[in-house]
């Protein structure tokens, strides 16, 4: 797998975020909260929430896989800490999310709850790491 720079993995990062904030529009707009629309267009807005969900599991995956073999700082910071935590916090709940929109659906009225909870871990992981980067490069990254 191909080695991340900390200036990619930074802009991996903010597209996961980028991502997230479309995500929450689509289905703010899917679920009638931005609007009315159509049934044959909130499932379009459906689908292009689960597939985008896809794409970012994916990126998120691959800055997962980078920062855990090659850019680890063993560092015992607060912000370093957090952002493992996090991390490990992120991945789990998009496992979750998919487990209960593809099969679970006893659990299904959880989602809106858990996609708010995953689009915060989405954003805490950002600032501790691109923002971390972008913002505080005199605090040492």
């Amino acid at each position: 797998m191909v080695e991340l720079t900390f200036d990619q993995k930074s802009l991996l990062a903010t597209l996961l975020l980028a991502l997230a904030c479309v995500q929450v529009l689509l289905i703010a707009m899917a679920r009638g909260k931005l609007g009315t629309f159509s049934p044959d267009m909130r499932r379009w807005l459906v689908l292009g929430h689960r597939f985008e969900g896809y794409i970012a599991f994916f990126v998120a995956l691959w800055v997962a896989y980078n920062c855990i073999f090659n850019i680890a700082d063993k560092s015992e910071a607060p912000r370093v800490v957090i952002h493992a935590i996090m991390g490990t916090v992120l991945l789990g709940l998009f496992m979750v999310k998919i487990a209960i929109s593809r099969g679970l659906r006893r659990f299904y009225k959880r989602l809106p709850v858990l996609g708010a909870v995953l689009f915060v871990a989405i954003t805490v992981l950002w600032v501790t790491s691109a923002g971390w980067y972008y913002f505080a490069q005199d605090a040492g990254y």
